[in-house]
């Protein structure tokens, strides 16, 4: 009994100290950033752990492990249970789909008919990695008469007509690029970029392991500095728009990451605005080799706006042949 409370004890301890080292050094060391990527599972022991204390009469343990359950559930559950700010906007509204394809060579025909039937008024597609015109997306491209695409990667469909496309760089070396578009919605002019950041891994590990397998080999990997980079040059753009923006992909970037903080000082997270339960989009088990009774562990894939513009709705698309789910946000722009 005495070695299972000072477990639970020390667990305690650690969670406690995790939450001052990120207070105090955000997302400074890789193995901290790596930590804030998996936030809410350090809190899920809290829910065998205080029982087990109260069990085992450790009151101190106990009183420690409640104060960091209510700190969680402050964290995570509280902004879950917050109804979704009344929609004041009158101005025309806009329906967005982002998804990353997965985009291997395998037939779409699931994802065609899916969006097909959704039809918003613009989708974002990342790893839509065919070069020059995909027969696989031809179902799109016949509906949509306006379209744009970052080489092996970004591919934008919209109902409305883009008055302006550019390719903004991200990161110069080894290269990043996303896509801006300006579309002319009711004839204001609504700013979309598109993105799809990096991963946060680097090439070389930093211990080496006698098995170089997933998952202990992209732990030993894990980097966040390239992806930070693009999110700030990003921000960096986006601060000197004067339309409305709106910023969609996959951002490789867990919710509960600092660089989350950072984008949710300049932009509004739609699924955090009116976006019901965590809303994680990666990954879809059974895709990658999971049993299907695991669900998403992750929100990576997001919708951004600037503050003139609310979030309608936001939800998940369905679980198709992609590793990822894709987001549906309906977005009420301001009147002209």
């Amino acid at each position: 009994m005495n070695l299972l409370l000072a477990l639970v004890n020390s667990y305690s301890l650690l969670l406690l100290a995790y939450l001052a080292l990120r207070l105090l050094r955000g997302d400074a060391w890789w193995w901290l950033a790596l930590l804030h990527t998996f936030a809410l599972y350090l809190f899920a022991p809290l829910l065998l752990s205080l029982p087990l204390a109260l069990l085992l009469r450790g009151w101190r343990t106990a009183l420690l492990a409640a104060l960091l359950l209510l700190t969680g559930a402050g964290w995570f559950l509280v902004p879950l249970l917050r109804p979704a700010p009344p929609v004041t906007a009158t101005g025309p509204r806009l329906d967005i789909i982002t998804f990353n394809l997965l985009g291997t060579p395998r037939s779409l025909q699931p994802e065609m008919a899916w969006l097909l039937a959704a039809a918003p008024d613009v989708i974002l597609l990342q790893e839509a990695v065919a070069e020059g015109d995909d027969p696989r997306l031809a179902p799109l491209a016949a509906a949509y008469p306006f379209t744009a695409r970052v080489r092996g990667s970004l591919r934008l469909f919209s109902r409305y007509p883009l008055r302006e496309v550019s390719y903004p760089v991200l990161e110069d070396h080894p290269g990043r690029i996303g896509l801006r578009a300006v579309l002319d919605v009711a004839g204001q002019p609504v700013v979309l970029y598109g993105v799809h950041l990096s991963l946060p891994r680097r090439q070389q590990p930093r211990v080496r392991l006698p098995v170089d397998r997933f998952p202990l080999s992209y732990l030993v990997r894990y980097d966040e500095s390239r992806r930070n980079a693009q999110i700030q040059r990003l921000l960096m753009l986006i601060q000197r728009e004067t339309a409305p923006v709106i910023v969609a992909g996959d951002f490789n970037l867990s919710a509960t990451s600092i660089a989350h903080d950072r984008l949710s000082a300049v932009l509004v997270d739609a699924w955090t605005a009116a976006g019901a339960g965590f809303g994680h989009t990666y990954p879809v088990s059974r895709v990658i080799g999971l049993p299907g009774v695991v669900p998403p562990l992750l929100r990576i894939d997001y919708v951004w706006h600037s503050r003139t513009v609310q979030t309608v709705q936001a939800t998940r698309g369905p679980a198709l042949g992609s590793d990822h789910r894709p987001v549906v946000v309906t977005l009420a722009l301001p009147e002209r």
